[in-house]
């Protein structure tokens, strides 16, 4: 799915940020919001910053936001572990 919508050119200026960058801050952004309300998890959070689990990891720590690790995710980790 594709999303659109317009941004003035005076938040792009007022940012300083390309294009390409202010689309990969507002997707991490978006990650961040969806992942710290429990929308989605660390795994899908990463898919949809485009970022490797670990580089969404290391994004988490940068903002001092607390990791949610639940049952699913300890059931998870144990049988890629068994794997």
């Amino acid at each position: 799915m594709r999303l659109t919508f317009d941004i003035p050119e005076a938040i792009l200026a007022a940012l300083g940020w390309s294009q390409e960058e202010l689309r990969r801050e507002l997707r991490q952004e978006i990650s961040l919001a969806f992942y710290s309300r429990g929308r989605l998890s660390a795994g899908k959070s990463a898919e949809l910053a485009g970022l490797t689990r670990l580089d969404f990891e290391r994004l988490l720590r940068e903002r001092q936001m607390a990791r949610s690790y639940g049952q699913k995710d300890m059931e998870h980790d144990l049988a890629w572990a068994r794997a």
